[in-house]
């Protein structure tokens, strides 16, 4: 091979690696680079003792729209069941007046004994209601814990 084949051979593959590593910077410029995952943060994890036919609510805020797990298991006398809700305080007005009230689909539980759900929810306040719907004479235990960017 002549000194100018090799040189027009060595340019080629010059050109070749060069166009794939221009490939390869435009598409992480356009695409972007997957971001960093925020780690979860748990906003509440707490037991609570609900009272035969009564309910307890949690409050809690989010400062910015974020995927939310909700994780509520029952420990004690939750064998019939309970009510589960996540609503927003105007909402919860409505709730504590016994009037209708809208809630998030996403995080209802009808007559369950434990829920496990993860769901995009708004930036703002809102509020979890579990509810001893089931018990006439018992006190019922459950354990809520509400994660962020789970």
């Amino acid at each position: 091979m002549s000194g100018r084949a090799l040189s027009h051979c060595l340019l080629r593959l010059t050109s070749t690696k060069l166009a794939t590593s221009l490939a390869l910077a435009f598409v992480v410029l356009v695409v972007g680079l997957p971001a960093a995952r925020a780690s979860p943060q748990r906003l509440l994890d707490e037991e609570l003792v609900v009272a035969a036919h009564t309910w307890h609510s949690l409050s809690f805020k989010l400062a910015a729209p974020s995927q939310v797990q909700l994780a509520v298991q029952g420990v004690r006398n939750t064998d019939k069941g309970f009510m589960l809700y996540v609503l927003s305080p105007g909402e919860y007005d409505h709730f504590q007046h016994g009037e209708s009230f809208s809630y998030v689909k996403a995080f209802t539980g009808i007559k369950v004994r434990s829920l496990n759900q993860t769901a995009l929810l708004a930036a703002g306040d809102w509020v979890v209601i579990v509810q001893n719907s089931e018990n006439i004479y018992r006190d019922m235990v459950t354990h809520v814990r509400i994660t962020i960017d789970p």
